[in-house]
């Protein structure tokens, strides 16, 4: 039970950083100044690190004992860590 509540919690801040990461991006298409550009690649970074952080947490469950919803918070923490590192290197 307490691995079905820490997975909502992750699945809902995957959720955030995701959705986070693209209001990062608009900031940079509205006016690319040396100052913005340090804004964006620093919420870039920060944003990386925590998606890294809950994608390393499946190392320490077992996912073949994860319920189905509990892999697919799996399966989509990877892509948005993914989604993260192309977005990182695009900005910097």
């Amino acid at each position: 039970m307490a691995s079905e509540s820490l997975v909502l919690t992750l699945s809902q801040e995957v959720e955030y950083l995701t959705s986070y990461q693209c209001i990062a991006i608009e900031r940079t298409i509205k006016s690319i100044s040396p100052l913005l550009k340090k804004r964006l690649t620093d919420d870039l970074e920060s944003i990386h690190i925590r998606l890294v952080e809950i994608y390393d947490t499946f190392d320490v469950l077992k996912l073949e004992q994860l319920t189905i919803s509990a892999r697919l918070l799996y399966e989509q923490s990877k892509r948005a860590m993914l989604r993260s590192t192309s977005l990182r290197l695009t900005c910097s």
